[in-house]
């Protein structure tokens, strides 16, 4: 058996030694690659360069879901109405609508979507639960979601509000 200084036998089809620019950097001895040299397709010897990695994370946006409990009006069982409260509090916040859509459901419930220039909001309703959830996500200013809250709580008089805000980066 024909052994590399290193003490590990050789590829017997091809005894030359691989110089150290071809060898992987994942832990492969530079011979037991030499085969895989005759397909380029499945090895190639080339990395591609990683972009580089921002040690500063970028802010892209900001996601809210807001849950309101046990809604005191009935905006929430008619889907016109509950598309006019959403669109009203994105106007309200100085969000642009660009266009919406209405699903229902059998035998009750509602989707309200509505495209943002700024991103969207999603409406889900739970009318068995008088319960209204709002995906909002917004491309501008965090305080346009604190309006869009505080419109649908005065609209709909929920006894209850929670919502989790999310920095969204990448």
């Amino acid at each position: 058996m024909i052994e590399c200084a290193e003490g590990c036998p050789l590829n017997p089809r091809r005894e030359e030694t691989l110089p150290q620019s071809v060898v992987p950097s994942r832990g492969w001895h530079k011979h037991t690659v030499v085969s895989w040299l005759k397909r380029p397709a499945i090895f190639s010897p080339v990395r591609p360069a990683k972009p580089p990695v921002s040690a500063k994370a970028i802010v892209v946006g900001h996601r809210a879901e807001l849950v309101f409990s046990r809604c005191a009006t009935g905006d929430i069982y008619d889907p016109q109405r509950l598309l006019a409260v959403l669109a009203n509090a994105c106007e309200k916040a100085r969000l642009t609508v660009v266009e919406s859509v209405i699903h229902t459901f059998e035998p009750y419930g509602i989707t309200c979507v509505i495209v943002l220039s700024q991103s969207h909001m999603i409406g889900h309703t739970w009318p068995e639960y008088d319960a209204l959830v709002v995906d909002l996500f917004i491309c501008s200013a965090p305080g346009s979601i604190e309006t869009v809250t505080a419109e649908i709580q005065n609209t709909l008089q929920p006894e209850r509000v929670t919502s989790k805000v999310h920095v969204q980066h990448v």
